[in-house]
């Protein structure tokens, strides 16, 4: 009987039992289990998962985040053992969300040292940005010697439409649809560093709600409560802001 089976059995046998902790080979022993039953259908045809975890899955960003995240602990107490603080310095700004990372005045050091950190396993590739790179949904750009930030959207790139966001005329909920429209306000707030980059990326939000049936007052009056609920991401831009911004 596999260890992951016999604990769910003596469950089973005292359902008062709250004590669900696990030693560190009970934890390695139920992971090993998880990835090694992964199967996914399709069709009338059943398929084992042998390489890897399925994107989308609850354990998938935690394990992945274990996975890297042993390896670069490895490898950094190695160098601090050995003494090697100047190459520890080059991370000191250096962050890593899942499997992308964003390495600030590294002067290259990772393109050099990834091969030590991560297995040959892993593919990895480098994007070696001087002024601008884009991370995530950021654009990066260094302007007078200080780091600026925008919005960056693939899908700004992509030659076809995008179908995405709320159409009111489908039956969905209306509370909850223009509740879409303040949480990419705040998503444009938190990236935007400038003014004219949230009015901009505001406007064109604005503008394809509308021609999804959106009420364009409705939507004045939901942009003025996300300023009024959220004046600490709009204070850094240093002007009066309000519904008529678009």
């Amino acid at each position: 009987i596999h260890p992951y089976q016999q604990n769910l059995s003596v469950l089973e046998q005292n359902p008062w039992n709250t004590k669900n902790s696990w030693n560190k080979n009970e934890l390695t022993a139920h992971v090993h289990y998880l990835i090694d039953n992964i199967y996914v259908t399709c069709g009338d045809e059943l398929f084992r998962q042998v390489i890897g975890i399925p994107m989308g899955t609850d354990c998938a960003p935690f394990l992945a985040n274990l996975f890297l995240y042993s390896y670069e602990c490895e490898w950094m107490c190695k160098k601090f053992e050995n003494g090697e603080f100047d190459i520890l310095h080059k991370f000191m700004n250096c962050f890593r969300y899942i499997d992308d990372l964003l390495c600030i005045n590294n002067d290259q050091t990772m393109d050099h040292v990834m091969t030590e950190i991560y297995p040959k396993e892993l593919s990895l590739t480098s994007d070696d940005a001087i002024l601008v790179t884009n991370y995530l949904d950021l654009r990066i750009e260094i302007k007078n010697g200080r780091i600026h930030t925008s919005l960056f959207d693939k899908r700004d790139a992509f030659g076809f439409k995008v179908v995405n966001f709320p159409d009111l005329t489908g039956n969905i909920p209306m509370k909850q649809s223009y509740g879409v429209f303040v949480s990419q306000l705040i998503r444009y707030a938190r990236c935007c560093q400038d003014f004219a980059d949230f009015r901009t990326r505001t406007l064109i939000l604005a503008k394809r709600l509308v021609k999804q049936h959106f009420n364009v007052n409705l939507l004045r009056r939901t942009f003025q409560k996300f300023a009024e609920s959220y004046y600490e991401l709009l204070v850094k831009y240093s002007v009066r802001i309000c519904s008529t911004c678009f």
